[in-house]
């Protein structure tokens, strides 16, 4: 192509040469002729200056690449979540690797070298916020490199506010696993707005970290006033265990089995086999004041009367046995000694997620 271009520029010439001695001088055979070689040799020599110049613009120009702005070479890479999240990321080339860092928040600890970006969505925020909320990140919500820097245990996770520094308390339940990437992680948000979105960080990747005091796991719920909180461990081992400080271990009557729950373990109840706890500490007393909550998952298995959950006994006093189940009759009822309330709901083994308050 280059000598193409040379040889076109060089015929150019030789045309706007014999152009002008067209005009300005009298034709005349023997000088055109002579003239003519004179010109044939001038180009040639002309040709091989342009052919040099040009060769050595081009031998500058690949040894001595333009520069513009500071850096030398720009990159644009998007292949990790974590590079856009603000890891630092490690480039591997065919001779060589580059660590490039980008890092918008400050870093809560060098020895921790990956995090994630934790983003919630204010739209799913109930107006007005919460604050002290404990909220829940599953397997599903990880990188997958997350899978391959973390500690097996899960023992080097931290969970950071927006600020990138400032440690919120976490909770790891019993069944993390790097190798079916499974997680149940609940961490405690300060605050949650509804107006705009809310920023954490979990960092991972010290494999000499050691795991969190219990404390840490239980001030999560503690601090949101739970009085008692079972996740059932995973659908290998039932967990018996409360997650709070008042330590309300549940009690496996009938030998009820463990089976997969909707995040993460459960239990399967039947005609004596159920779960319960003798006298639980820091929850609402029969007849006392106190309000209370009760939440959960729960799936059926059959289209038959199923009690889901029941507290107290009969001698305790006014609202003393209470209880929830399906009716059979595709309803869900609600009853006590002072009162009964059912609820339309048609039959399905799907999992539900059920929240009742029953007042003081």
């Amino acid at each position: 192509m280059l000598k193409l271009l040379l040889s076109r520029l060089r015929l150019f010439l030789l045309k706007i040469k014999t152009t002008f001695v067209g005009i300005f001088k009298t034709p005349n055979p023997v000088r055109e002729y002579k003239e003519n070689s004179q010109r044939k040799k001038i180009m040639n020599n002309f040709g091989k200056v342009v052919v040099i110049t040009l060769t050595i613009s081009f031998l500058i120009l690949f040894i001595f690449p333009f520069k513009t702005g500071a850096s030398e070479r720009s990159m644009t890479r998007s292949t990790t979540a974590e590079f856009n999240q603000g890891t630092t990321t490690n480039i591997s080339t065919a001779s060589d690797e580059m660590k490039i860092s980008t890092r918008s928040a400050s870093w809560y600890d060098a020895n921790w070298p990956y995090r994630q970006k934790i983003t919630i969505d204010h739209t799913k925020v109930g107006t007005g916020g919460v604050t002290n909320f404990p909220t829940l990140l599953s397997g599903d919500s990880m990188s997958p490199s997350f899978w391959t820097r973390v500690k097996s245990d899960g023992a080097d996770i931290r969970i950071a506010t927006s600020d990138g520094t400032t440690l919120t308390n976490h909770e790891l339940v019993t069944g993390f696993s790097t190798t079916t990437k499974s997680m149940e992680l609940w961490f405690l948000a300060p605050s949650l707005s509804s107006d705009t979105d809310d920023i954490f960080y979990i960092y991972y990747g010290n494999a000499t970290a050691t795991a969190p005091e219990a404390s840490w796991a239980q001030g999560v719920w503690s601090a949101a006033g739970k009085g008692a909180v079972w996740h059932l461990g995973s659908d290998a081992a039932l967990s018996l265990s409360d997650s709070t400080a008042n330590t309300n271990t549940l009690i496996n009557n009938g030998g009820a089995p463990a089976v997969a729950g909707k995040i993460s373990g459960g239990v399967q109840t039947d005609a004596g086999k159920y779960l319960s706890i003798a006298s639980p500490v820091g929850t609402p007393t029969n007849g006392g004041t106190m309000l209370e909550t009760t939440e959960l998952w729960f799936s059926l298995t059959a289209n038959a009367d199923q009690v889901i959950w029941a507290r107290g006994s009969a001698a305790a006093g006014n609202h003393a046995t209470r209880w929830l189940k399906y009716t059979g009759s595709n309803t869900i009822g609600y009853g006590s000694e002072a009162r009964t309330k059912t609820f339309a709901f048609t039959y399905n083994t799907n999992w539900h997620h059920l929240i009742w308050v029953v007042p003081a």
